[in-house]
């Protein structure tokens, strides 16, 4: 892929969160951006196979295998430094915004393929942080191949920026009783020094109704199926997602 140069080595666990059972987690790695030009090189001798991830001449990511299932990293990028940082940093920031990626189905198939239809189908839930009102999110009606992609962000006002803390509590209501599921949630903030911090990723996905209170078509059961059932939650349609927990 060719990527614009301005844009950052973004690791997908720092945007996403995975679907890739904690065990298996050592054989998969991705980013979700980026790099520059950036290509695979594959390298065949004889049984042994060696794979780059480039940026240029430049060796982001390398691993090799001689027999299948043992995977070796021989090449790994250096995760960002980490960041402790404090209620009073928080408190004190510029912005704030949570975001996460949705899913909502179509009403119907036919809809699946009419883009024009999607946003009639909106859903407003409200946003709690902490304990208060913090906006409204708006979340479209989207193709099963769409599903939990797209991010939706909601900027934070003033005051509930003045309420972040390292453990927040996040809570989306659900007062026209949709059916629609979040994931991948986190906050983003850019404090006073101007420098920006996102918290970790949940790793749960919410969804606003259990899988027999949706439609039984496949279509709009796409979302559920998409998650494994370890990592999802539901509640009773029209009952408020979470609280959910989001440290940085």
């Amino acid at each position: 892929m060719a990527m614009d140069a301005s844009d950052p080595l973004i690791r997908m666990e720092e945007r996403r969160a995975l679907l890739i059972p904690r065990p298996e987690m050592p054989y998969g790695w991705g980013y979700l951006s980026g790099p520059l030009n950036g290509h695979f090189l594959v390298s065949v001798d004889e049984r042994r196979v060696r794979v780059q991830f480039r940026s240029g001449d430049k060796v982001v990511r390398a691993f090799e295998w001689q027999t299948p299932g043992h995977i070796v990293d021989t090449t790994v990028a250096a995760p960002p430094a980490p960041r402790t940082v404090t209620s009073g940093e928080l408190a004190g920031a510029k912005v704030a915004a949570l975001v996460f990626t949705a899913w909502r189905p179509a009403p119907s198939a036919a809809l699946i393929y009419r883009p024009e239809q999607w946003a009639v189908q909106e859903v407003e839930a409200g946003v709690i942080v902490n304990g208060e009102p913090a906006g409204t999110a708006r979340i479209k009606a989207a193709p099963y191949w769409a599903a939990f992609l797209r991010e939706t962000r909601v900027p934070l006002p003033a005051e509930a920026c003045k309420r972040l803390r390292p453990v927040n509590d996040v809570t989306l209501t659900n007062p026209g009783g949709a059916v629609f599921g979040v994931g991948s949630v986190r906050l983003e903030v850019t404090l006073a020094d101007g420098s920006a911090l996102s918290s970790a990723v949940c790793e749960r996905f919410y969804f606003s109704a259990p899988q027999s209170g949706g439609e039984n078509l496949a279509h709009a059961a796409y979302g559920w199926g998409l998650i494994p059932a370890a990592l999802r939650e539901s509640v009773a349609l029209g009952e408020p997602l979470g609280p959910l927990s989001v440290r940085f």
